[in-house]
């Protein structure tokens, strides 16, 4: 396998047949290896029989409560060995091995929009952040913009607050944004110049470790269709030694307090260690 592939939406309600007929259709196109769906807006009966429509033979969910919230990941046992690390309302966190027996953490996000459950997700990462020493992905909805230039139109009073207690919790995690290609926003809302609203609320944030042992990892928000998020599919480069370029390579300021700073630098210098 020399490719992973992962498929996040906010779906905002996966309840009709329209959703169902989209979500298969995105997937014949693009193939993902694990789905993750947020803000399904339905949970028990309903939620088993839209799951059982979609094919996918594993997945675990957050249930949405009411019509907020919810996680969804759907995956093919086929190729990986997966295993449920943690989970709670906002985020399911898994570790998942490979045939080569190399392992990695994936932690599909859903973060409230109020900004009191947000701060309890961001300290949930935080902690995690402390105790996982593999590779470390995490996509989904962060429903949080890191500056200002994320967000249409000028900032309001709190944006900039907003914003550095995201990009604060972040740091601490010692987690760097990956980037993306595709539009500039991935939540959108409006088609009148006076009530156009848009923000990147969507992305996908690594740890030092994936940085260095998954360095072609890319990000691209896909149209917008259905929902009015876009989805964003974040491909991973498996196979070393491969002939693409690298993703430019920016080291973060948080990466100086990580314990294991020296080791991935010795390991990545080591002559016997292929790059």
């Amino acid at each position: 396998m020399d490719k992973l592939k992962i498929f996040s939406w906010n779906v905002g309600g996966a309840g009709s047949k329209a959703f169902s007929r989209a979500l298969k259709l995105a997937i014949q196109s693009h193939r993902p290896d694990f789905v993750v769906l947020q803000e399904p807006q339905i949970s028990g009966e309903a939620a088993n029989r839209v799951c059982d429509r979609l094919g996918f033979p594993n997945s675990i969910r957050v249930e949405a409560e009411g019509r907020m919230g919810g996680v969804w990941v759907f995956w093919d046992a086929g190729v990986f060995s997966v295993e449920l690390f943690s989970a709670c309302t906002q985020q399911i966190s898994l570790r998942v091995s490979q045939p080569t027996g190399s392992s990695w953490m994936l932690t599909a996000v859903y973060a409230s929009p109020r900004m009191s459950e947000q701060s309890r997700l961001w300290d949930s990462i935080v902690a995690q952040s402390h105790y996982i020493d593999i590779p470390w992905l995490l996509t989904g909805g962060f429903n949080a913009i890191s500056s200002p230039d994320e967000k249409s139109g000028p900032p309001k009073s709190n944006t900039l607050r907003r914003c550095q207690v995201f990009t604060d919790r972040m740091n601490l995690a010692e987690l760097v944004d990956l980037g993306f290609s595709g539009p500039k926003y991935t939540w959108s809302r409006g088609d009148q110049q006076q009530t156009y609203k848009a923000s990147r609320l969507d992305r996908s944030l690594c740890n030092l470790r994936w940085n260095t042992s998954y360095p072609n990892t890319s990000v691209v928000h896909l149209p917008r269709f259905h929902s009015d998020h876009n989805p964003i599919l974040t491909t991973v480069e498996l196979q070393q030694g491969h002939q693409s370029l690298p993703r430019q390579f920016k080291f973060e300021a948080a990466w100086l307090t990580n314990d294991s700073l020296q080791e991935v630098v010795t390991e990545s210098w080591n002559p016997s260690c292929p790059l």
